[in-house]
């Protein structure tokens, strides 16, 4: 049984929120003074603007800051403004090249800085964007986003002990930030210390009861400790907060499957594949499920279909193999093959 939603390093993740001196209508306000004192300004102008500094709607923000910066007044606050367009969808290319525009007029912007580092982290440029982030800590000490985003960086590049240190910095900051305990938990569930990872997973809950994030990963770790009721309970409650989730389903099928409780089982591998039917994990699942309550022809073609979209997956194999449908599952990779 294949178990889903184990947590990774989570490169560039953004789930610290966007820092900076001024935020919403506040950062409008001082733009428009600011442009109304290098030029006149418009009330198309002005509405560019604020279209431009809006982040409801990423293309509106990208036409809006691109027509100021093509009108020959470009800002700093323009190209930051679209760099943040660009990467919210996706864009990390165009969002990097934006920034770097914006540290050129302003090279000790800790905040652009900062975002550049987070961009950067999305392409993978590990160095690049540690450097980037360093030197936004090191111009302002209290951007506890950045001191999280390097901590990210660090334990995706193995570097545990130096990401610990920057979480510790980033809660001294905010200690209500419940995206770094649950980046903590997860370096101690990776290092095998269950009991403090449990601890951080329940300080986020604590601050955030709504945190659905947190009762997965919790319950991921009661369901390693073979604490399977409390792992059904933790995941239950996750899946109120988030009803479409998958990954949830599964391995709650599977700490019910671990129970013995093959109809409850049978219930979330069949709910899980609903919402992703082409997903071979999930069928690797339900074949287990299926071959334990003794459906054995409808266990191998879940075996059989995992194997067609993931051939490398053993434990769909191994099922084959004790359902002694081996040579069926053999015969399947090798078409596949050709």
């Amino acid at each position: 049984m294949f178990l889903t939603g184990s947590p990774e390093p989570v490169v560039g993740f953004d789930r610290a929120p966007e820092l900076g001196d001024l935020s919403g209508q506040s950062r409008v306000h001082a733009w428009l003074i600011g442009l109304a004192m290098a030029m006149p300004l418009s009330a198309s102008a002005a509405g560019t603007a604020i279209d431009c500094l809006q982040d409801e709607d990423s293309r509106l923000a990208i036409s809006a800051c691109t027509a100021l910066i093509e009108a020959k007044a470009p800002t700093p606050t323009a190209f930051s403004a679209r760099g943040d367009a660009y990467r919210a969808t996706g864009d990390f290319t165009r969002a990097i090249a934006d920034y770097t525009k914006a540290l050129e007029f302003e090279p000790r912007d800790a905040e652009v800085l900062y975002k550049r580092g987070l961009a950067l982290t999305r392409q993978g440029l590990l160095g690049r964007a540690a450097d980037d982030l360093t030197k936004a800590i090191e111009i302002d000490r209290k951007l506890d986003g950045a001191y999280f985003a390097r901590g990210e960086v660090f334990r995706a590049q193995g570097n545990l002990s130096r990401a610990l240190s920057d979480y510790d910095a980033a809660l001294a900051i905010n200690p209500r930030a419940t995206w770094v305990h649950l980046a903590r938990g997860a370096v101690y569930r990776g290092s095998g210390d269950r009991l403090r990872a449990i601890a951080e997973f329940s300080t986020a809950i604590k601050i955030n009861p709504e945190s659905a994030d947190a009762y997965f990963e919790r319950a991921n770790v009661l369901r390693d400790m073979a604490l399977f009721d409390s792992a059904i309970t933790d995941y239950s409650r996750f899946i109120e907060l988030r009803p479409k989730d998958a990954d949830a389903y599964n391995n709650r099928g599977w700490a019910y499957y671990s129970m013995g409780d093959a109809a409850r089982a049978l219930d979330d591998a069949n709910k899980a594949l609903t919402i992703r039917p082409f997903d071979p994990d999930l069928l690797d699942t339900r074949g287990h499920v299926l071959e334990f309550v003794g459906r054995r022809d409808e266990a191998a073609a879940d075996y059989q279909n995992a194997l067609r979209l993931n051939p490398g997956l053993q434990g769909s194999r191994d099922g084959l193999k004790r359902l002694g449908d081996v040579a069926s599952g053999s015969q399947n990779a090798d078409l596949r093959r050709n």
